[in-house]
């Protein structure tokens, strides 16, 4: 059996994603046109409340969701976890035991 690929419908630069809310509401709106977030989303079981589709192939899909489900990150630099003495004495007892 000879695996097809699916159609790309956009470009890498149109497949994207579009976070919208405001103020005044307790949801939020996920535009996306990428399949990576199409994926993603699907699997958190996110609710779809509108798709788009060409020639019979799904190309994008709208969803809604409760705005304290959208989380920002800044970068994380490796090596700035900040750590108390007696969490780095605990770790140090435990990497000992399991050398032993």
């Amino acid at each position: 059996m000879v695996k097809q690929k699916k159609p790309k419908f956009y470009s890498l630069e149109e497949q994207e994603t579009v976070v919208q809310f405001d103020q005044g509401s307790q949801t939020a709106t996920i535009y996306t046109a990428s399949p990576v977030m199409l994926n993603k989303f699907d699997k958190l079981k996110y609710p779809v409340i509108n798709e788009t589709f060409f020639e019979g192939h799904l190309t994008s899909r709208t969803y809604e969701v409760d705005k304290k489900q959208i989380s920002f990150r800044g970068e994380r630099k490796k090596g700035t976890r900040v750590m108390s003495e007696e969490h780095k004495k605990k770790l140090q007892e435990a990497r000992s035991e399991s050398k032993s």
